[in-house]
This record gives structure tokens, sequence and C-alpha cells, in this order.
């Protein structure tokens, strides 16, 4: 033990801090002409908390370069923590980022002091740097975007700096940053043993969180509150807590957030500000929840477009919207905007307007639909960022109910006589309505829309009325009355343009309304319309276009065609972050849709990237508490568990179980259900499993509109059920999968291609051979149209081939159909470490034991022990491997473990496993013959 470990070991707040203090610090430069390992320190350069830096250079010669060395001359260790401190540094020797200075070395020096080793960077610290070059607190801002995405970076290592600080950010010449100092950075994963890393004293108290200074638990949390110390001395020039830093301790123990006071200053941003408020909050989990949001945050800033740390929609947004959208037509309708004050109140001068229109008779629709958007966004973004759609008649939010109340007095009072006007902001009343689940109420304004649109002759208009009645019937289930709306527009738009762009909007509704109830290829034809008519029309709002990319790459990603999916959704991706801000809600679908594209190509680490990102963005437009944040929570757990982490797909997977169950999302919970069914199976919990799959297909009012649904809990329950021994009943229930499968996903898709090989399975486990061959020949070709027989997916249909060819005794098929998938398996898998390695190993070993070869078979089984000694008792894999192994041994009577064992496992966890029981009275069978 060191001499500083009774001080790291006191629990009050603030103690270790305290005693630092008091201690005296080492002679400045006693290492000048010292030689370290292979470097010569030439000259001493600066002093920084218990360490002191050197300028070095190679004194054997080899390489002719200048180095920074850090020396900790109080930092002895003991040998535990020697070993310790050098695996730390070779992860964080892997920080390979341009903006991070590299570490080249590290050793002891000849007392025992720890040094390292880093690059020599020729800069300026980051507040000198932009002080003395004049830089703009946009050029400033964009300097520490820099900085924030090689901490990111860092992070996704599991690495926290835990100083960040101008003197730790050097800016080059060229204005190149970097990041200087990882060598006192701590582990996020580290062992038990964090006794070195919790006792280096990594931290400046100016900049240190509060969670430094009084002994909390160091997260990315900690990285962020410096990033936004950091940004406050960039935008004021002034350090957040002043000078004097005796009161640190006391300030980071109370109660409340830090003072900033220099925020206040007018010629600070307020979005400014309350990036740099939202980032030192005292609270780590009210701060920015990772890097890449605070990023989003200063990109959005640097753009114009709102930010998530500045609460409030009404005047906030509007302001931004005018300021990016100074065309002229926006200019003059100022007179006619909305002002929306604290409490959401609506004032349109109306009158401006019309006396506008009646000047500039050829702007007039512009300024219309210029209003409309501004509107229509408006309630979009106060409904929207609600978690509870609200019943009719209650809206439950004072603010939305003077909104709507307003509404209506400005039509009423202001457009009595006007009937084109009052029929588009009925539309929008009625959509509204809609939106907050009035259902009634927003068929009543539809209706009175569409009347006064149908006395004026306004066609584009009528059509825009029943669209958004064709999506109310949607929503209400009201199939037939959505039906003939869209009937009655396409009747009407017969004789419009073919590039109008309310045709492009009504086809969007109608494919809407068919891919809710799986009629995907009609659903596919509409959409296309709409994309050709945006493309078509140069006055088409990319937005839109980008919306109906988004349809379409989602609908082709249901029908699995993946490529293309993924293409569409990177058109519309590349539109929204050129038009739209970083955090802009309809990114959440885009990166979700991307995320499945990997996800069904069995890239689940590209998946899991891109689902965090939606639910970066749904967390930010929508809170924890919503539906769509409970949906990307979901999907993060479904790239999790494919990825192998159980326990982290768990937690997301709950999170959006939770959410579901408080907000009554039936639909939500069905789907959560399903994959946390998944999960508990992969952890072997097979009872919970079948809970979570059973309550999902009890929900029969939601699975009666999505067949598709209803295929996967059936397939799910069937192939659990096999696994469980009940064949007959899991036999049962993937057939009906199939079936449905077939009829909505299409009899070629890769969907009902995997149904078909788990009924293959389970007609080889209860031998009740029927149509295999043929459902194996058919899932062979699709499997090969879809990925191609060298893609790693193939391996799946080889091994149920090979299992099914081991029923019919055909051994030496068998082998080679499995070997085949070994191959290719390997190529993603060298170490056998993923859960399909285990079932490929183990199959290959039965049919090494059907061939009598005992020695090749106990390879087989060996090759995947590491994964069998990690699971539990109760796993499925680790009892057929005990069966396995039992068979092995039993080919030549020298069984290590008795039948009576193995008996035993399989009663206690597999009862019903009919075909177990069989294979083992067989083994035990030989020996005594």
């Amino acid at each position: 033990m060191t001499g500083y470990d009774d001080i790291f070991n006191r629990l009050e707040p603030g103690g270790g801090y305290n005693d630092l203090l008091r201690i005296q610090p080492p002679e400045n430069g006693q290492f000048v002409d010292r030689q370290l390992g292979n470097y010569r320190l030439t000259e001493f350069v600066a002093q920084g908390g218990m360490s002191q830096i050197y300028l070095a250079t190679r004194a054997d010669g080899v390489i002719s370069r200048n180095v920074a060395i850090k020396v900790s001359p109080n930092s002895g260790m003991s040998p535990r923590l020697r070993d310790r401190f050098l695996r730390e540094q070779q992860v964080l020797a892997n920080l390979n980022h341009e903006n991070i200075s590299h570490l080249y070395d590290v050793g002891f020096s000849d007392e025992g002091f720890p040094y390292i080793v880093m690059e020599w960077i020729d800069g300026r610290p980051v507040d000198a740097f932009c002080r003395d070059e004049g830089l703009t607190l946009d050029a400033r801002i964009e300097l520490l975007i820099e900085v924030a995405e090689a901490v990111q970076f860092a992070h996704s290592l599991l690495v926290v700096h835990r100083d960040i600080k101008p003197s730790n950010i050097l800016v080059e010449a060229d204005g190149s940053p970097k990041l200087l100092d990882f060598g006192i950075a701590k582990l996020l994963e580290s062992d038990a043993d964090s006794e070195l890393t919790d006792h280096m004293l990594p931290l400046t108290p100016a900049w240190a969180s509060p969670e430094q200074l009084t002994g909390g638990m160091i997260t990315v949390a900690s990285d962020v509150y410096q990033l936004g110390a950091v940004l406050h001395l960039l935008a004021t020039e002034e350090m957040p807590h002043g000078e004097a830093t005796a009161d640190l301790v006391t300030l980071a123990a109370g109660p409340e957030d830090p003072e900033l006071p220099a925020l206040r200053n007018k010629a600070v941003p307020a979005d400014v500000a309350a990036i740099v408020r939202k980032c030192m909050r005292k609270d780590p989990s009210q701060r920015y929840a990772d890097v890449n949001s605070l990023v989003s945050d200063l990109r959005a800033y640097l753009a114009g477009y709102p930010v998530t740390a500045t609460r409030g929609a009404g005047l906030y947004r509007v302001g931004k919207f005018l300021s990016r959208n100074r065309l002229p037509v926006a200019i003059s309708a100022l007179s006619a905007v909305l002002l929306i004050a604290g409490s959401i109140t609506y004032t349109v001068n109306l009158q401006n307007a019309r006396d506008l229109a009646e000047r500039q008779a050829e702007t007039s629709g512009q300024l219309l639909t210029a209003m409309s958007e501004l509107i229509a966004d408006t309630y979009t973004e106060l409904i929207e960022t609600r978690s509870d759609r609200v019943a009719a008649g209650d809206l439950g939010n004072e603010p939305l109910r003077l909104l709507l109340e307003r509404t209506n007095r400005l039509i009423d009072d202001s457009l009595g006589n006007e009937d084109v006007l009052r029929a588009e902001l009925l539309r929008l009343q009625g959509a509204t309505s809609r939106q907050l689940s009035q259902n009634e109420v927003a068929l009543a304004k539809l209706t009175e829309a569409k009347a006064l649109a149908e006395q004026s002759g306004d066609v584009p208009l009528q059509i825009q009325i029943l669209r958004e009645t064709i999506i109310l019937h949607t929503e209400s289930a009201d199939v037939e009355a959505a039906q003939a709306a869209v009937d009655e527009a396409f009747t009407l738009g017969a004789n419009l343009p073919e590039d109008a762009l309310v045709l492009g909007a009504l086809h969007d509704a109608a494919a809407t309304l068919y891919t809710r109830y799986d009629e995907f290829d009609r659903a596919r034809d509409h959409i296309e319309s709409a994309i050709a008519i945006y493309e078509a029309n140069p006055a088409a709002n990319p937005l839109d276009l980008a919306g109906s990319y988004t349809q379409l790459g989602v609908l082709r990603g249901r029908q699995e065609e993946l490529l293309a999916q993924r293409e569409l959704l990177a058109k519309a991706l590349a539109i929204y972050l050129e038009h739209e801000s970083p955090n802009y809600r309809g990114l959440a679908g885009v990166y979700s849709g991307i995320a499945w594209s990997h996800a069904m190509m069995g890239e689940y680490a590209e998946a899991a990237d891109f689902f965090r990102k939606s639910l970066e963005v749904s967390r930010a437009n929508f809170g924890d508490a919503h539906p769509t944040t409970a949906s990307a929570h979901s999907n993060v757990g479904i790239a999790l568990r494919r990825q192998g982490d159980l326990s982290g797909a768990l937690e997301h997977l709950n999170a959006a179980l939770t959410a579901a169950r408080a907000l009554d999302d039936t639909q939500g919970l069905v789907g959560t259900l399903l994959n946390v069914g998944n999960v508990y199976q992969d952890l072997g919990d097979l009872a919970a499993a079948q809970a979570a799959f059973e309550e999902g297909l009890a929900q029969e009012r939601v699975l009666q509109e999505t067949p598709g649904d209803k295929a996967f809990f059936l397939n799910n329950l069937g192939s659990l059920l096999l696994q469980r021994g009940d064949f007959n009943r899991g036999l049962e229930h993937l057939r009906e999968a199939l079936a449905i499968k077939q009829s909505t996903f299409g009899p070629e898709s890769a969907t009902a291609a995997r149904t078909m090989l788990a009924l293959v399975e389970g007609q080889a486990l209860s031998e009740a051979d029927q149509n295999a061959n043929a459902l194996l020949n058919a899932a062979r070709e699709i499997y090969v149209n879809q990925y191609g027989e060298e893609h790693p997916l193939f391996a799946h249909y080889q091994l149920v081939a090979g299992r099914y060819a081991l029923f019919e005794e055909r051994h030496a098929d068998a082998q080679s159909r499995l070997e085949a998938a070994l191959t290719l398996h390997r190529a993603q898998d060298p170490d056998f470490d993923q859960p399909q390695a285990v079932h490929l190993l183990h199959s290959l070993a039965r049919v090494q034991i059907a061939m009598g070869d005992q020695s090749a078979a106990g390879m087989s089984l060996q090759r995947v022990q590491h994964q069998i000694d990690e699971l539990p008792a109760h796993k499925l894999e680790r009892v057929e491997h005990a069966l396995l192994t039992y068979e092995v041994s039993a080919i030549r009577c020298n069984a290590a473990s008795s039948a009576r064992d193995v008996q035993k496992q399989i009663n206690a966890h597999f009862p019903a496993r009919r075909d177990w029981q069989r294979r083992l009275q067989a083994a035990a069978g030989r020996c005594d013959a």
C-alpha cells in the first residue's frame, strides 16, 4: 500500500482533495538530463497536479524526434499496481485519433516512479489560441466539436478522460486541436481492482466535475461536464467559477446547480448558455446522455436549428424557422406570423395576409402555404413531444387547449366569408385534433373543411382534406371509410397535372393505409408514384421527398429487400441532414431503418450504432416516457442481444416494456414482448420466454391488424416448444406461422424460409417426417437468392440441412454440410465465441458419434467447451453438451460420468425431451451390450 492509501479511503466528500492541497509538490525540474528508458529529458516544461512534464528526445538515435514525458514522482507503485498500470496504458495506446495526442511508451524510473511518453504537440492552449487569433464564437465552437468528437471516440473504447481543460487542448498552427493527457484516463470496464486509477489523483480542481470532487462515480458524464466548462471559457472568456478554488468542494457537495453568472452577459447567445448549463448540471443524469448528444446540439446551434437544451416550442421555434427561411415571401408575411408566448397564445393578422394577397396575387398561394406549414410545424412539435395521446375532449394540457380554442375563434371571427382560407385552417385543426386522438372532433372539422372547399371549387384543397381524412380513418381502423376517401381523392385528381404535388401527398397517405394492413405491393406502387412526382417537380419540398424515401425504404425492409432499403434510407438521411437539425425527429425512423437493414444482414455492430443514433434523436425530441423512445430502446436491445450482450439487451428492453405498460401502448407492448422473450430464451429461462410469447399472442386486437407480428410470435413460441420437448404444439404453431408469413410477406421471403427450416428441425426432432425435403429445397432457393451461398447467413441453412441428413442417416452428407457451415461461420467468428458455434459443433459431434469417430467428436466438443463452461446448468446447450460428452465416452464404455448424472440433468431441466431420453438409453445400452 502506498502512503496515499489512507487519504483516498476516507469517505467524507472532498476529503481526498483537501489532503491533496496539503501535499508538498515535488521539486520542479528534478529529472532534467536524466534518461528514462530510451529517452533523455532535456527541458522542464510544466508542473501539473502530481506530475511533471518534460521535453525529451530519443537517446539511442534510432528515431530522431521530440516527445513529451510525464513523470509522477510521488506515485510509487506496488508490483500489482505496476502490472495494472501497464495494462491500462496498452489500451490507451490504441486511441488512434487525429485529434488525440498519441501515447508512445510507458515505463518506470529506477526509483519506481511511473512515466508516460507522449506525442510532442507544438501548440497553444485552446483559450489562448482563440483569443490570439480573434476567433468568432462559431469558430470556437467548431474547434470544440473536433475535441468533443475525439472524446466520444475514446468513450466508444470505454475510456473516460477525466481531466479535460484548456491546457490539455493544444491547437497547432494549422488550427488542428489535439487532446492531451489520456495517461490519467479511467477505463469504464476495468476490473474490480480499481486501486490504481482511483488513486492517481486525475483531476484539476477548477475544472473537475462535482462527482470528482466529492468522491462519486466517474462516468462519461464527467467528461461532458468538463467540455461544458471549456465551452463556458470560450464563450465568456471567464472561468466557470472564477479564479478562486477554495470553495469548490463545498459548492460540489451542495444541492443546487452551480451559479454561472458570466452566462447572463447579453453577448452570450441564449442557446449557447443553455448548452453550457446542461453540460454542467450537478446531477450527472441531467446532463447530456453522451458526448454525441452534446455535439448534435452544438451543430444544431451553428446551423440555426433548435437545440434540445433550450426548453420551448412556440416563439423559439418560430424564430429559428424565420432565421433559416429568409425568403421575400416570409419577410413580407411577418405581420401574419404567429405570436407564441409562454402560454402558447396565437394571434394571426389575417387581414394583412388578405391585403397582401390582393396586392401580390401571384404570391398569395406561397404566403398561405408558408403560414400553414409554420402552424402545422408548431402543432406537431407541441403534440408529438407529448407522451400521452390524450383522450378526446380532455387535452389535459392548458397551452394546447388554448391553442385550439384561439384557432377556433380566429376561424369564426376572421374568416366568415373566406371559404378557402377557412377551409385551410379547418384542415389544419382537423389534423391537430387527430394527433391528439380527438377523432370525432377531427372528422367534424375535416367534413366542414371539405364542404367549403367544394363550394369554392378548389380541387387541390379538396384532395388535401381527403388526405387528412384517409390518415384519420387509417388510424381509427375504419378501412372501408379510408378506402372510400382514397377512391374519391384520386377521382378528383384525375384531371390534375401528373406532377401535381398534392397528388404526391395523396399517394403517401394511400401507402400508409395499405402498409398498415400489410398490403405491401399496393403500398409500394403508391410510394413509388409519390417519389416520381416529387423528383419531377422542382417546387417539391425536399422533406416530403425524404419522407417518401423513408416510407419506401421501411417497406422494402419489411419485404427483406435489404440493400434497396439501405439505399433509399441513405437518400433520406442525406436530405434531412442538409435541410434539418441533426436531432430532427424524422431522423429517428431513418436511423432505425438503416439499422434494421444491417441487422437483417447479420451486421449487428453496425445495427447497434444506428439504433443508438435513433434512440439519441428520440430522447432529444420526445423524452424517455414516449412510445417512440420506448421503441428505440427495444431496437437497441435487439441489436445487443445479437451481439451476445444479453444483460445490456434486457436493460434496454425492460425500459421499453416499462414505458409501454405505463403509456398503455399495446402496439409497443407487443413488439417488446417478442424481443423480451427472445432474450429470456437466450438466457436459458425458457419458462419466462414462453410467458412473454404467450402474453404477446394474447393481444388479439393488435395482432389481428398486424398479422406479420402474430406470425413472429407463433414462430418463436413454436421453436421454444420444440426445445422444451412439446413437439406437437411446436409444429402446429410453426405451420400457422409459415402460412401467415407466406401470405403477408410473400412465399419467397427470407422470414418464411427461416420458418421452413424451423419446421424441418421440428420434424427431425419429433421423427414426424412429412414434407421436410420440399421445405428444405424451397428454403435453399430463397437463401441463395437473398444472400448467396458464400454469405455467413447461409450457414444456418447448411446447419439445418446437415441435421436433417443426420436424421435420415446420411452421415457423409451431414458431415459435409456441417463442415461447410462451419467454414462460413468461422469467417465471422474464428474463436467460436458466438452461440451459433455451439449448435454447429454439437451437430457435427453427433454426426461423428454416429460414424463411430470418438476422437473427432471429442475434439468438436472441446472447441466450444469455453462457451459451455460459462453457461448456467439449466441452459439447453449445457445439458445437450453433457449428453454428447456421455455419448462420446460411451463409444468405448469409458464414460467419465454415469448415465444417471446426465439423466438427472435432463429430468431437472428438460423432462419432456423424449429424443434425448432415447439417445441416453441407446448410449448406455451400447456399453451394457
